[in-house]
């Protein structure tokens, strides 16, 4: 079943307010609410926008990308889509915030890698030190981060 998250929208005068004020930080926690309660996917609703349309979508898009990042793991070497895929053994996991739902996975892999998952992921893959997991991602996910 697909569950799609519908908190991002013009409707509501939060959304609206910060869409205005271009508060990222607010949608980045509307976007990991609604994937925490489920959702697979966001419906991002911008309305109208007829002049600043494509810049206003093109920055919440991107915040949806720092947001939740693009990597998947699993235990498994996956079946999808996806062409890049590194294995390796976790080197640590990481809370963000430090009691919050999500949790930065750190991979020992060459190069190395990082991915954000919910705590229930890591809970339900009884994921830990050492677990060796496949992460995959498409080549538009790849951020290249200095040392």
């Amino acid at each position: 079943m697909l569950i799609i998250g519908e908190k991002i929208h013009i409707i509501s005068p939060k959304v609206k307010e910060a869409l205005a004020a271009r508060d990222g930080a607010h949608f980045a926690e509307l976007a990991r609410e609604q994937l925490a309660a489920g959702a697979s996917a966001l419906d991002l609703n911008v309305g109208p926008q007829k002049k600043a349309g494509p810049e206003v979508m093109s920055w919440l898009v991107d915040c949806m990308h720092d947001a939740v990042g693009d990597v998947t793991l699993s235990l498994e070497p996956p079946a999808g889509s996806a062409r890049n895929v590194l294995a390796g053994a976790i080197a640590e996991l990481v809370p963000e915030p430090p009691a919050g739902d999500r949790v930065r996975v750190l991979l020992a892999t060459r190069p190395s890698l990082a991915a954000t998952v919910s705590r229930a992921a890591v809970d339900a893959m009884e994921l830990a030190r050492g677990t060796v997991v496949h992460a995959s991602f498409k080549a538009t996910a790849v951020r290249l981060l200095p040392d």
